[in-house]
């Protein structure tokens, strides 16, 4: 699915190019102006086609920062086990050489992409865990400002038209290119100077934009053993869920134009009234199959698609849709229960198998729940950000606006048949959901006093304070130091994915430790502690956006161990270290957008934590995803409020 790019001399992004950017863009036509979000004087891939490769890292540096991420979740003799793991995988003519070098030969062979990019879409899909709640993301939408347009059609209505133009704009290359902007203080405390070779302009680096393609008129397709990915980019119609029953219509000409607003507006007027009126609930909601592990519902979609024609025409109309639209019934004002109702529903009303859901209930609350295998979250941001702004600013309809057109001759309603043994599938599969989403629970919490502002004033890397606050917390619950797992993008490499930065070192440890001790240290000892974990967490921040960790580096090299055949794997990757680190306590994700209200995901372990979290200037804001009965988000919560505060407290040059 990725575009074809060639190695090309890098085009420098200079402040005359950044000038440009900003710029006003190229001259609308009237037609222009309905049909996209802006026209970028810049082509949307001008740069896309010289970014850098991401580079293989050497071995001995991966395994030194895998053995210095194991020193603090490691009691002495787990450690010292790992340390003779990795001797012995690095070892002449050892396992560590003879994967290198076929990671090497993959580089070789895939000059256009990199030695992960194919390993890492294969780890996507071969997992058999269910999509809901265990891998699908969930991002909240800010409410629109304008009050009277917060209702559910009107809503759905202007955020769908605003996707169609982003849309538009990214196919004719009239979006603009996603740079990445960098201050000093966004990333450490101390004087950063990026190095890399290709940057010439030393605060902006382009990002690469090759996943933005997959938003749209894409599917993943289940499968035993290993799921399949399908788009056809030839469809012109969306699908919405409403109740549990599918409805689908076209929504660009024959020309590829956005039809007219007031078309758009009366098919969803149509679909929201012919549900409440005449179909209701579905008796046998068929999304619920997308809840599945992913063999079971490969094995229910072939006997689906089998069993008839028309089933078989109805899934490959929701496969191929531009994307889904949700229309919930439900409703609530708050935050925790929006993002419950997001991140699980009631199993009936997503198909969880496309790129992207777009979700609006009652009240106009608005979100994103996006399969992960295609993306991340830059595309993902980039769009909210632009659907968000378009739709806010230039609302293509009102509670005045007029409907055009026959909507009972536009919408079609997707229908399937079933056996008595679909039925029950059917039937149970949503059960098994509701009875999995019970244990869910989603706990969020925002500081009054305490953010960006306050700890860049004291040159403190703010991204590395809520770190260090998640982790005093989970020790605080625990009383252990836990294995967390922070994402950090690699999109400035051409098909980047993510690496991950490990926040948990022997400085914020020792911190930890300190603080949660009989005897906490004085405020000057803290603020010195806390400047090193600080400076420690910068350094890692950068390592890991140059595709310079050991998560990516070694899981590469875990996948060519597993496929070479041997009836045995290295020491190092079953080794104690290798698996605690592995199986994350916590694990965070930085939501960085100012039209977002909060995020939510699941994970993969029952006893594990997750966070969404937002760094603004004056708030910290956490968005908590565990189990009950496993760990309890409320006093996880409790725990991280009162860290802060002991915190900040002692570090009397923030007050």
């Amino acid at each position: 699915m990725a575009v074809r790019i060639t190695n090309k001399a890098f085009k420098p992004i200079t402040p005359s190019l950044l000038l440009k950017l900003n710029s006003r863009e190229r001259s609308y036509s009237s037609k222009d102006n309905y049909q996209y979000i802006h026209k970028s004087k810049l082509p949307t891939l001008v740069f896309q086609e010289s970014l850098p490769t991401l580079k293989i890292p050497k071995l001995e540096n991966t395994t030194n920062r895998f053995l210095n991420a194991l020193k603090p979740i490691l009691c002495s003799n787990e450690y010292i086990d790992s340390e003779n793991a990795v001797k012995e995988f690095l070892r002449p003519g050892g396992w560590g050489e003879r994967l290198q070098n076929q990671l090497k030969n993959i580089e070789k062979e895939c000059p256009h992409s990199n030695y992960l990019c194919q390993l890492w879409l294969d780890k996507f899909l071969g997992c058999r865990l269910p999509l809901p709640v265990y891998c699908n993301p969930v991002i909240l939408l800010e409410k629109d400002p304008t009050p009277g347009l917060n209702k559910q059609d009107l809503r759905a209505t202007n955020l769908l038209i605003s996707s169609l133009r982003f849309m538009k704009t990214f196919r004719d290359r009239l979006l603009r290119p996603e740079i990445l902007l960098f201050q000093d203080k966004d990333l450490c405390t101390d004087s950063i100077s990026f190095t890399l070779s290709y940057v010439m302009y030393r605060r902006a680096l382009p990002v690469d934009m090759s996943q933005f393609r997959s938003l749209f008129n894409f599917s993943r397709i289940p499968g035993t053993v290993n799921d399949t990915l399908y788009q056809d980019e030839r469809r012109k119609h969306v699908v919405v869920i409403r109740r549990g029953h599918f409805f689908a219509f076209d929504v660009l000409d024959n020309n590829g134009d956005v039809l007219n607003a007031g078309q758009i507006l009366a098919c969803i007027r149509h679909i929201i009234s012919i549900t409440d009126c005449s179909f209701g609930d579905a008796c046998h909601p068929i999304a619920a199959l997308t809840t599945l592990d992913r063999d079971m519902w490969a094995s229910l979609r072939k006997h689906l698609r089998e069993y008839s024609l028309t089933n078989a025409e109805s899934l490959q109309k929701i496969e191929s849709a531009l994307f889904v639209l949700a229309l919930d019934t439900g409703c609530s004002s708050e935050l925790e229960s929006l993002l419950y109702s997001l991140l699980c529903g009631n199993g009936t009303n997503r198909w969880y198998d496309k790129s992207f859901n777009l979700i609006v209930d009652e009240n106009g609350e608005a979100g994103i729940c996006y399969e992960q295998s295609w993306g991340d979250g830059v595309a993902i941001i980039r769009y909210i950000n632009d659907i968000y702004e378009d739709s806010s600013r230039k609302p293509q309809v009102s509670e005045y606006s007029p409907t055009h057109g026959d909507p009972v001759a536009k919408v079609k309603k997707l229908e399937f048949s079933y056996d008595e043994t679909m039925k029950e599938n059917i039937q149970k599969a949503q059960n098994d959901y509701l009875t999995v989403i019970r244990d869910v629970q989603v706990n969020t919490f925002s500081t009054d006093n305490v953010g960006t502002r306050s700890c860049l004033h004291q040159t403190l890397n703010p991204d590395a304070m809520m770190q260090l606050g998640l982790q005093l917390a989970y020790h605080r619950l625990s009383g252990t130091i836990a294995a967390m797992y922070e994402p950090c993008s690699t999109a400035t490499f051409k098909f980047g994915r993510t690496e991950v930065v490990r926040p948990c070192t022997m400085e914020t440890k020792e911190l930890c430790e300190s603080l949660n001790s009989s005897c906490p240290p004085s405020s000057q000892t803290v603020n010195r502690m806390l400047r090193k974990c600080s400076l420690v967490h910068g350094r890692l921040m950068r390592k890991a956006m140059m595709g310079q960790g050991f998560d990516r580096h070694l899981f590469a090299l875990h996948s060519m161990a597993e496929n070479c055949g041997s009836s045995s794997l290295p020491q190092i990757f079953q080794d104690m270290g290798y698996q605690t680190i592995n199986c994350n306590s916590l694990s965070s994700c930085h939501l960085a957008s100012p039209y977002v209200q909060g995020g939510a995901f699941g994970s993969c372990h029952r006893n594990g934590i997750n966070i969404g979290y937002m760094l603004q200037q004056e708030s910290f804001k956490i968005f908590v995803t565990s189990f009950k009965g496993y760990t309890n988000g409320t006093e996880f919560v409790n725990c991280f409020h009162s860290a802060l505060e002991q915190l900040f407290k002692k570090n009397e040059r923030l007050n």
